[in-house]
């Protein structure tokens, strides 16, 4: 369990319904919480867990006998509340996957050392080679421009 997730059972477990019974309340509760997480993704997946959470209870309630109570009313109206959050998240939120021209975290990690070990055969050589000591470190900063256009620079 993920630290997002683990913070939406916590939150439905210990604060999300309780002493709540109107949509206003529930929206206000989740609005306060979703407040803290700063990326759209971590929302998501904080609203999937919830509403999963809450479709369970449900389920576990009704398997109990108790159909149509009070509990079951508030936990759809909960679900209702979940549910318009992720819409309107969704409507500004798209997922991009990684780009395969971005080096992975492998690359990167190999081809500083690629550049490290240039680094130290040069120095050996002497310190004549600073303006090449210094292309190389910049050269390690400009990852971030993918492999095409990295490698042409």
């Amino acid at each position: 369990m993920n630290i997002v997730e683990k913070e939406a059972k916590d939150f439905y477990e210990y604060d999300f319904l309780n002493g709540v019974n109107t949509l206003e309340n529930i929206k206000s509760k989740l609005d306060n919480k979703l407040y803290y997480f700063n990326r759209e993704r971590d929302k998501l997946d904080f609203l999937k867990t919830l509403k999963n959470t809450s479709l369970e209870d449900i389920k576990d309630h009704i398997s109990r006998g108790c159909i149509g109570c009070g509990y079951e009313e508030q936990r759809n109206l909960a679900i209702f509340a979940i549910d318009q959050e992720i819409d309107s998240i969704k409507k500004y939120y798209y997922f991009e996957p990684k780009s395969d021209e971005e080096f992975s975290i492998n690359e990167e990690s190999s081809l500083h050392l690629k550049l490290n070990q240039i680094i130290e055969k040069l120095e050996k050589q002497g310190f004549g080679q600073q303006i090449i000591f210094d292309e190389i470190e910049e050269l390690k900063n400009h990852f971030n421009l993918g492999k095409k256009l990295g490698s042409n620079y």
